[in-house]
């Protein structure tokens, strides 16, 4: 192992390294012989897993806060910011949790790998080579990481029992939940804002789902019917919107509206008077979408376009969704670095 790989896993010998893959394989066998017990239920094998993704995320070495190598981490340059009356909760699909410390020479190990295991099952044949592919379609990548730098946001992985109690307990304790979700039945920024201030005084709990979409469906299915559902229309959630939203709480500060944050003394943001944002995701230089990219966006530029529309047109608000913007470009750049690609973003 040369000085620049030592350097990029934050070890400072090769002996560092051999003791924490040593150590990271012992936990691996005795999950394995344990996963093997004949007495151990499907629940249980469940909990079992996640407590062992939980404990070593995916690699050896990689940073706890922004889940990439140590010697890419982006944590000390992320800005913060802290919604005043809603809470950001990221549920993660296990398959997810940890994503994103990868380098190039990984990525191309696991595609032989799986190309070989495929090759074994008979070329695709059945459905365990289709899970398979679902997985590889975001394997190495991850956003929804970044709202650790949001006050308050919680990051959960189903099937971890303390998070799964944790959960229990955001969904029961007096604040509207909605989940970021499309669809006819669900409701827009204003309504969810207008049902908040009626119910809960404005306290909102914004649960962004972290996951393929078939993973995000069964998540879905096993939340609560008191669990409501948000969309953001299109041009809301491209990069631009923060930019609109400044424009918009400016001119309402302007005109006397306030533009503030609590209760009732909101102005309300309408998408009729947001113009379309078009360009393609801020992610994009790191995901191949099938067909067009043009409306597709990651976890964490939805879950800054609902902020900004759920805390009302402000510099405030908008400052809060650039500020998850610029650590998206941030981490754009560390995971193409870290993949040896040219970075795409001057931040």
């Amino acid at each position: 192992m040369s000085a620049t790989q030592l350097q990029e896993r934050g070890a400072g010998s090769r002996e560092e390294v051999a003791a924490a893959r040593a150590a990271r394989s012992a936990a691996r066998d005795a999950l394995v012989a344990r996963l093997a017990s004949p007495g151990l239920s499907g629940e249980e094998k469940g909990w079992a897993r996640c407590e062992y993704i939980h404990a070593y995320g995916r690699l050896p070495f990689q940073c706890g806060g922004c889940w990439l190598l140590p010697g890419f981490c982006i944590c000390a340059r992320m800005r913060r910011a802290a919604p005043a009356s809603t809470k950001v909760v990221v549920h993660f699909h296990p398959d997810e949790w940890a994503k994103g410390a990868r380098t190039r020479r990984m990525c191309a190990r696991r595609r032989r790998r799986r190309r070989c295991t495929t090759s074994r099952d008979g070329g695709g044949a059945g459905g365990g080579s289709r899970r398979r592919s679902a997985r590889a379609r975001g394997a190495g990548s991850n956003t929804g990481s970044l709202c650790r730098s949001l006050a308050g946001a919680e990051l959960l992985m189903r099937g971890h029992r303390p998070h799964d109690e944790r959960l229990a307990e955001l969904l029961n304790d007096g604040a509207t939940v909605a989940m970021l979700w499309p669809g006819p039945d669900a409701l827009e920024p204003e309504q969810l804002r207008a049902l908040a201030d009626e119910r809960s005084g404005g306290r909102i709990v914004l649960l962004a789902i972290d996951a393929t979409w078939d993973g995000a469906r069964r998540m879905k299915g096993k939340y609560p019917p008191s669990v409501l559902t948000l969309r953001l229309p299109a041009h809301m959630v491209l990069p631009g919107a923060g930019e609109r939203g400044a424009r918009e709480g400016a001119d309402g500060a302007a005109a006397g509206g306030g533009g503030g944050t609590g209760g009732a003394g909101r102005a309300p943001v309408s998408v009729k008077d947001v113009p379309p944002a078009g360009g393609a995701s801020l992610f994009s230089p790191l995901r191949k979408y099938a067909g067009s990219a043009a409306e597709r966006v990651c976890t964490a530029e939805a879950v800054a376009s609902a902020l900004l529309a759920l805390e009302g047109p402000s510099p405030a608000s908008s400052d809060m969704a650039q500020a998850l913007l610029h650590n998206l470009k941030l981490k754009v750049n560390a995971m193409r670095a870290q993949k040896h690609m040219a970075t795409v973003y001057d931040v």
